[in-house]
């Protein structure tokens, strides 16, 4: 199974790119969307779909290939990131793309919304959650995705990223939010 894998990621992501560059370019895709909505309002909260939407249109153009997860129908959250892959020398990498990520974080001047305690609280790997602030965007691997999952809920999620992932690429578009539509 892992050669077919292999196989899959060498024809899919062709090229190969030095990780420090992509980010740099993810980066800056993040900081222009998230400039759009700073000009309208200082709060993130409620923009998920529309940086979503706005960073994988410029992902696309930059022929990065993406996923858009709908975090609704795989944990019954009304929240959208995206997930980007890129080939390195090391291999694929991904990153969890989550610019509002601020929402989920513990405030005096916020309340929790069907939600009984903050997902930035929750996530174990801080790492993850000072990435995920300062620049909206982590590297992300299943353990990391498990992290992520689990800090919006009560229930112990064990969706594995490769299999969301790569369950979608046999003859479906890349938006795993549209798999059950």
């Amino acid at each position: 199974m892992s050669n077919i894998n292999e196989f899959i990621d060498s024809i899919l992501n062709i090229r190969v790119v030095e990780e420090k560059e992509i980010e740099k370019l993810i980066e800056r895709v993040i900081r222009d969307a998230k400039e759009e909505v700073t000009e309208v309002t200082s709060m993130m909260d409620g923009f998920c779909r529309f940086l979503a939407n706005t960073i994988q249109t410029s992902l696309n153009n930059y022929q990065i290939k993406n996923y858009c997860l709908d975090l609704n129908e795989l944990i019954g959250i009304d929240h959208v990131v995206l997930i980007a892959e890129y080939r390195t020398v090391e291999g694929i990498k991904r990153l969890l793309i989550d610019p509002s990520f601020s929402q989920f974080t513990k405030d005096d001047n916020k309340q929790l919304v069907k939600l009984e305690e903050w997902p930035s609280e929750k996530i174990e790997d801080k790492e993850m959650v000072t990435d995920l602030l300062d620049r909206g965007l982590t590297q992300v691997d299943d353990a990391r995705w498990q992290d992520y999952l689990n800090s919006f809920g009560q229930e112990e999620n064990q969706t594995s990223l490769d299999v969301l992932l790569r369950g979608d690429i046999v003859g479906r578009k890349t938006e795993v939010s549209r798999r059950r539509k």
